[in-house]
């Protein structure tokens, strides 16, 4: 090997393995190097063993071991590097240092500093502020130890104190402000600490130059409430006071996985985030893993650590290691598990066990936070932090979020809050394990449900239906039905299921995976019946006719079995009309059912035959319900008399009833398709405008859809070929984007007669096509030959 083959190998280490190595050769013993790196003593040893592979040290048995040919190779080619104590080994071990005396053995180590312009920047004008001690805190890994050095290491002398891993390892601070006098001033320290340390107050306010402090891993001396731990409080608290005295010629630099929180100590506070996306790029690129392809893959990997610097150095040396440089390979693995590498693992289990050890209530929280997904509401308000508190007083439980607030340990941005996906796995696997799983869930699900009064908006639904995941998690099924019956008044209609508000708002096909998830394993025949009406018009909607005919028989015979079982005295009011309501929206369903399939003469039997069973005040409206749908098939038959009769009925209750969303935006659809097939044309586009109205003020999507379709047919026939174009492209636009594909085959077809009026053949048997397609998924046999006939008369045409 030459001097140039073993600098690029040099140069080609993982940031981990130089540091290891960097350090093994410094002398430090692995024990050290664990402590100072935040990795088990097994994982130096790992590292070295990589280290040796990668020069390819394989000594024969009985030569000397790997370490020692690795330390002969320095020795041979980077001499500088090694620490006498490694050359000669009949010298006696090296004694551990003070934690004053440690320090980062060579500059190299931060030779891949990147993306921390700004935060210099920042801490430039704190200083220029006047700032004399500025605490950088952030949770480990981050990079506040490589930011502060980088920093601070302008400023001569540069006094340090690098602070041990454990409590009863800490230096007290009467022999660092001892050690400190010595070393940088030749000056004797005086047998008192209070001598010693005014001493080094004039010192620092004497100062030429500007002297440089630098203090790693302040959080080992603090207590759970961001305290110094008595056994140090008083010395620390005193050289503190030296550190920030507004007089003296210092800059001080402290980095802290936790806020200090001493009233009497003032001290720049320098929360560092992550490094950014186009850091880590610039950090891959510089190690020759991505090109531009990889970008995407980056940015989610940047996103999903919280832009980690110790993340961001482990997984680069594990891709170049492990995966050959594979980025996509590598990561198609780790996404899976984000701790799956043993030192990310012990960076974030660090944090979990201190915490744990010194603010139990705390760490409680921070496990319990791992219940939420962070997905479709990817940020929790307080009130939902605050709520998992349930065995804390009230007066307490801001203080408890402020501890993981200081530790960095939670995200916020003014009252919402979110924990980073690599925190969020620790959380997650303690959680599981804890007694707190179920209650945590049940909790939060309460807590969404509660958090939404009135669906008026997509995210509305959407932040209600999040108590859905959390029911399902638990394997709660009822619960997860009972979010999807859950119903909430509003505005426009009374109380209506969170279910139906979904499809209103446009999200038919989320509401069906998630009550197909769940139909089969609810038990209670009361809220499966509920359940089967609302699947069933789902099913109805996405073109599914048979199974939804199946579902609304389901619903009506669970309904009415409940109220067979149990006598009309043990059932209060409100359950008896709920199981009436079940049956009387069933057999609604059911004709309207048979009325997509093209099937007249068996709806119209249902409806007629329906109405006599609601004989109760508050079932009225499907009275009106089965009187609308009538008018609209009577005109269909060539029936006008008996239509329009029940049209006009149906009109004049339309403002004094109380109906459900769906009943008032399809009756004004419905009133309106009447009115058109009897000529009443004025009246038919009222009826359709009002329906379009209600539809955009309740956010009705769907109801929008056939008042469009309805009004491009009324448009069509008064040859308004123009006009009714545009409303038939917006109507198919909206179906297609909610997957309403009964509708859209109706759409279709209406869209292939206006076409076939401007003369547009090739178009409209296009359409034709595409109505037959969508009508024959739905084994709607007669809309088929409905279809056919119109092109029948096409081709005759």
């Amino acid at each position: 090997m030459n001097q140039q083959l073993f600098q690029e190998k040099f140069a080609q280490l993982p940031d981990r393995q130089r540091e290891v190595l960097l350090r093994m050769l410094s002398g430090e013993t692995d024990a050290e190097i664990a402590v100072a790196l935040h990795i088990t003593e097994s994982t130096v040893r790992k590292h070295i063993e990589k280290i040796c592979k990668a020069w390819k040290i394989q000594p024969q048995p009985g030569e000397r071991s790997k370490r020692t040919e690795l330390i002969q190779l320095f020795l041979h080619y980077q001499p500088e590097l090694v620490c006498e104590q490694n050359v000669v080994s009949k010298k006696p071990a090296r004694t551990t240092q003070s934690n004053s005396e440690k320090q980062v053995s060579n500059p190299s180590y931060f030779n891949y500093f990147v993306g921390r312009e700004q935060a210099i920047d920042d801490l430039n004008q704190l200083v220029v502020q006047g700032s004399k001690a500025i605490l950088i805190y952030a949770p480990g890994g981050v990079g506040k130890t490589t930011l502060a050095w980088e920093y601070v290491q302008k400023y001569q002398p540069l006094l340090e104190l690098w602070m041990a891993q454990e409590v009863e390892n800490l230096t007290s601070a009467a022999s660092v402000v001892e050690e400190w006098l010595r070393r940088h001033f030749n000056e004797e320290p005086g047998r008192e600490f209070g001598i010693a340390k005014e001493r080094l107050r004039q010192k620092l306010r004497n100062s030429q130059s500007t002297v440089g402090v630098l203090i790693d891993n302040l959080e080992t001396v603090l207590d759970g409430n961001g305290k110094f731990c008595d056994r140090h409080r008083s010395e620390y608290l005193e050289l503190f006071r030296i550190l920030t005295d507004p007089a003296v010629n210092s800059v001080t630099l402290i980095t802290s996985r936790e806020r200090l929180r001493e009233a009497t100590i003032s001290l720049g506070n320098y929360r560092l985030e992550g490094l950014s996306a186009s850091a880590w790029q610039t950090f891959f690129t510089r190690k020759n893993i991505i090109n531009e392809e990889h970008y995407p893959l980056l940015f989610a990997m940047n996103k999903a650590y919280g832009g980690n610097a110790k993340a961001m150095e482990i997984i680069s040396s594990t891709v170049q290691l492990d995966y050959q440089n594979d980025l996509n390979t590598y990561w198609q693995s780790a996404q899976l598990d984000l701790l799956s590498e043993a030192d990310l693992q012990d960076l974030i289990v660090s944090q979990f066990e201190r915490l744990k050890r010194i603010n139990l209530e705390a760490y409680q929280l921070l496990c319990r936070l791992g219940c939420y997904r962070y997905q479709d509401n990817p940020q929790i308000p307080l009130s939902g932090v605050l709520s998992l508190l349930w065995d804390v007083p009230k007066s307490q439980k801001l203080r408890i979020l402020n501890a993981l607030k200081d530790r960095c340990l939670i995200e916020f941005n003014k009252n919402e809050y979110w924990l980073h996906p690599a925190i969020k796995t620790e959380a997650i696997n303690r959680l599981k394990t804890s007694d707190d799983w179920k209650q945590a869930h049940s909790i939060a699900a309460d807590f969404w449900t509660d958090s939404i009064q009135s669906v008026e908006k997509i995210e509305e639904a959407i932040q209600a239906f999040e108590a859905y995941y959390h029911a399902l998690e638990i394997k709660d099924f009822e619960n997860a039905a009972q979010v999807i019956l859950h119903r909430r008044k509003n505005k426009w209609h009374i109380a209506e299921p969170l279910g139906i508000s979904f499809w209103r708002v446009g999200l038919l096909h989320p509401m069906f995976r998630a009550i197909a998830q769940i139909i089969d394993k609810v038990e209670n025949e009361a809220i499966l019946s509920e359940l089967n009406i609302i699947f069933g018009y789902l099913n109805s909607l996405i073109g599914d006719i048979l199974p939804a005919i199946e579902y609304y028989k389901s619903a009506y015979q669970l309904a009415d079995r409940v109220l067979q079982k149990h006598p009309l005295q043990s059932l209060n009011i409100n359950q008896e009309i709920r199981l009436k309501s079940v049956k009387a929206a069933s057999l609604i369903d059911l004709g309207c059912a048979f009325i997509d399939l093209g099937e007249i003469e068996q709806a119209i039997e249902i409806f007629q035959n329906c109405q006599a069973s609601f004989e109760r005040p508050e079932l009225h409206r499907y009275v009106l319900a089965c009187w609308y749908h009538l008018a609209y098939l009577y005109s269909l038959q060539g029936l006008p008399d008996r239509a329009f009769q029940l049209a006009q009925q149906v009109d004049s209750q339309l403002i004094v009833t109380q109906w459900s969303s769906w009943s008032q935006g399809y009756a004004l659809v419905l009133l309106g398709l009447t009115y058109a097939n009897l000529h009443y044309l004025e009246e038919s586009e009222q009826m359709l405008r009002r329906a379009i109205a209600f539809a955009e003020a309740s956010n009705y999507l769907q109801i929008k859809a056939k008042a469009l379709t309805g009004l491009a047919m009324l448009y069509s026939r008064q040859e308004k070929l123009e006009d009714a174009l545009n409303y038939h492209q917006e109507s198919i636009a909206l179906l297609e984007k909610m997957g309403a594909n009964s509708d859209l085959a109706e759409a279709y077809l209406q869209l292939a007669l206006t076409k076939q009026k401007q003369g547009e053949w090739g178009e409209s048997y296009g359409h034709f096509e595409q109505a037959i397609e969508l009508f024959t998924r739905m084994q709607a046999v007669k809309q088929v030959e409905r279809v056919r006939e119109f092109m029948k008369k096409s081709d005759r045409a």
